[in-house]
């Protein structure tokens, strides 16, 4: 696993697209780990990194559920107000910035995407359906609100699959 990783960061000019994000290694490698959670189509994986760096950049909260699950060691794709109450560091609802670490083993799709995210002014992002993955992408509060409204309405029409 550590030399199929040292062979996708040289291949990737993985340290050098750190720097250029004015990044250390480690933090692109841990949004890379979350980035390889929270989506499961190649199409949404640059501009999830986007959302990430441009909410870093602002000084907001991740608010991730898979960063609770992680931390919680939970069986599910959503998190309940109470799991969001977690004092682990690995909490983003609680704590501003990155986890302390990696939260799974980012493929190397997730590793390109962390180094070389898309260009946008993304803040949120909500996977919509979790059957198809389709997953939407806001610049502001009232539309991720809208697209919040979507992923609530797929859920209560899919009894069992989310715990929010």
């Amino acid at each position: 696993m550590v030399s199929q990783y040292k062979s996708v960061t040289r291949e990737t000019e993985f340290d050098a697209a750190a720097k250029k994000l004015k990044r250390s290694p480690y933090e692109v490698l841990t949004v890379a780990s979350i980035i390889e959670r929270e989506v499961n189509r190649e199409e949404y994986r640059a501009k999830v990194a986007r959302v990430l760096y441009n909410r870093l950049d602002k000084g907001m909260k991740l608010r991730l559920d898979s960063t609770v699950i992680y931390a919680e060691n939970l069986k599910t794709n959503t998190t309940s107000k109470q799991d969001r109450k977690s004092k682990s560091k690995y909490n983003t609802y609680r704590y501003k910035g990155l986890p302390p670490g990696p939260i799974s083993a980012p493929g190397k799709a997730a590793l390109e995407a962390a180094a070389k995210p898309e260009k946008g002014k993304w803040l949120y992002f909500v996977t919509v359906n979790f059957d198809t993955g389709e997953t939407k992408f806001a610049d502001n509060q009232a539309d991720f609100e809208k697209i919040r409204q979507e992923f609530q309405a797929w859920c209560q029409s899919h009894p069992g699959r989310c715990d929010t």
